[in-house]
């Protein structure tokens, strides 16, 4: 499909109103794993990337797990009448992966279910028609193939750290892309297989707060990991 361009301002609203539709639209396509529910809802796109991710550091403080997934399926939603009327902007976009192995977990961390289905990149809307995939530093999820996945539990399921940790493997080891080869981890990974990365992040030391705190959820732990940093910079009395 030819790539089109849309009105940066309108794509911008439209991604982030499009997170939120998908994350519902995931929950609603979440599979049974485990004898248990799985709504899985982590919408993709940077503007939702809550959480650090460019270090390792990073993943063994805030990631539940690290597992190779399969891309299982993927389904386009139905446009939004808005977007419909409007005559551009984005589709949201819903794939289901697999969980092929886990190559490694936070102590004390709640296990990954075998399916999830996680929101992917959006899909442009222009002209009444589907174009094409955004792209905007988003990791595509493309059916059949295989990612080295950062993962954790969030309040509404299971999803990924962030898009850009989603790292594909090619020929048994992680590549990494045009949008994550600039991230400090990606010199940490790029060429090893799962199971050498897994062993890598075993000796990786996780933020010392975060670490102190495994009662909260990821983002909980991150607030406090910012706070204590504050405190640090700026301890009570030096002003």
């Amino acid at each position: 499909m030819t790539r089109t361009e849309i009105n940066p301002r309108r794509r911008h609203r439209s991604i982030i109103g499009l997170c939120l539709l998908v994350a519902v639209a995931a929950a609603l396509l979440s599979v049974t794993a485990c004898g248990r529910s799985n709504p899985t809802a982590h919408p993709a796109g940077e503007s939702l990337d809550l959480l650090p991710s460019g270090s390792l550091s990073d993943w063994v403080s805030y990631a539940d797990a690290v597992a190779v997934v399969t891309v299982k399926s993927e389904r386009v939603l139905p446009v939004d009448n808005e977007v419909a009327d409007r005559g551009e902007g984005l589709v949201g976009h819903v794939s289901t992966v697999s969980i092929d192995r886990v190559v490694w977990t936070r102590a004390g961390a709640p296990e990954p279910p075998t399916s999830i289905a996680l929101a992917s990149s959006p899909y442009v809307f222009n002209d009444g028609k589907v174009t094409d995939r955004t792209a905007g530093g988003v990791i595509d999820l493309e059916v059949g193939h295989q990612y080295l996945m950062p993962m954790l539990e969030f309040p509404e399921g299971w999803g990924y750290l962030t898009s850009a940790t989603n790292l594909i493997i090619s020929d048994g080891k992680i590549q990494t892309t045009d949008a994550n080869k600039t991230q400090p981890f990606a010199a940490d990974v790029t060429g090893l297989t799962p199971t050498e990365v897994g062993q890598v992040l075993e000796s990786t030391k996780p933020d010392p707060v975060a670490a102190a705190h495994p009662e909260l959820d990821a983002v909980k732990r991150f607030h406090v990991a910012q706070e204590a940093a504050r405190e640090d910079e700026h301890p009570p009395g030096s002003d």
